[in-house]
């Protein structure tokens, strides 16, 4: 995709869609234990299904050019080409809950 991309695109990144923790609907505890809004200038008075699609980078692939990289000292440097990947294909493995999840994905995946 990136080579076909030639010069448009500095680097790649696959990312997957947020299925259920939106960014909109993000909150921040206050110093007085409040819950507000991440985001202050945003509403998320829209139901989920609603709001654009947001997506993030979960680290299955990143690919950049090196002189990109050189020129701009970023791991990815801008622009960048998104790779979508599928909800069963973007899972990290930060701790043993992410592992039970991915073993649970694989054993499904593979029968």
């Amino acid at each position: 995709m990136l080579i076909d991309r030639e010069p448009g695109a500095a680097s790649l990144v696959s990312v997957g869609e947020i299925a259920l923790e939106h960014p909109l609907y993000a909150k921040r505890v206050s110093e007085d234990g409040l819950a507000q809004p991440y985001w202050e200038h945003l509403s998320s008075s829209s139901l989920r299904q609603a709001v654009p699609k947001a997506y993030f980078p979960y680290g299955v692939i990143y690919i950049s050019r090196t002189a990109a990289i050189r020129e701009r000292r970023a791991v990815y440097p801008e622009p960048v080409l998104a790779m979508t990947v599928e909800r069963w294909q973007n899972y990290e493995i930060n701790d043993i809950w992410d592992f039970l999840c991915v073993e649970t994905v694989m054993k499904e995946r593979i029968k």
